[in-house]
């Protein structure tokens, strides 16, 4: 029979430390953990969000669009949007588990410092605006399919965005500290 571990506090508990996300790899890693948890989040914030909860995640949404309009990166807006979908659920765990995360969950923060523009920012900025606002129009519509059906090919998109990077800067890169 396997032994069971007991938890003490001596046990380390699972982290993931910003110093040690160096390569777009883990990047990668942590996009597809997010998966789990946000695209579930999308539906029961459609299933179960109130005025003002869709105020919050419109709020949000139109700080990232001036955040663009000013030629920012708006890191700490679009995290501001999913922490706001998550908060929608009226499960506050989903909204600890991102803060938990951090902001780092918004890959371009986590790996901007070792690469090169790829492609112009403002465009790639805008086609994540374009995945938002259908996550946000399914919510606002209480269409719990649609909203986890946006922030699936949202979430799939992005990653699919830093995979190509991986292969447009080769494997070393992809790996390599920042």
């Amino acid at each position: 029979m396997p032994s069971v571990k007991t938890i003490t506090t001596e046990t380390p508990w699972y982290r993931i430390e910003v110093d040690e996300l160096h390569s777009l790899r883990e990047a990668l890693e942590i996009m597809e953990l997010r998966a789990g948890v946000e695209i579930e989040a999308a539906g029961l914030a459609a299933e179960r969000h109130n005025g003002a909860h869709i105020k919050s995640i419109a709020a949000a949404y139109r700080r990232i669009e001036d955040a663009i309009g000013r030629g920012e990166s708006a890191v700490d807006e679009d995290f501001s949007f999913h922490c706001s979908i998550a908060d929608a659920t009226g499960n506050g765990q989903f909204k600890r588990f991102l803060e938990y995360l951090g902001r780092f969950i918004i890959p371009r923060q986590s790996i901007r410092k070792s690469l090169t523009p790829i492609e112009d920012q403002r465009a790639y900025l805008r086609r994540i605006q374009n995945e938002h606002m259908e996550i946000l129009d399914a919510i606002r519509a209480g269409a719990a399919v649609t909203a986890r059906a946006a922030m699936r090919r949202h979430l799939v998109d992005s990653r699919k965005r830093y995979q190509k990077l991986v292969a447009a800067v080769g494997p070393a890169a992809a790996t390599a500290s920042s």
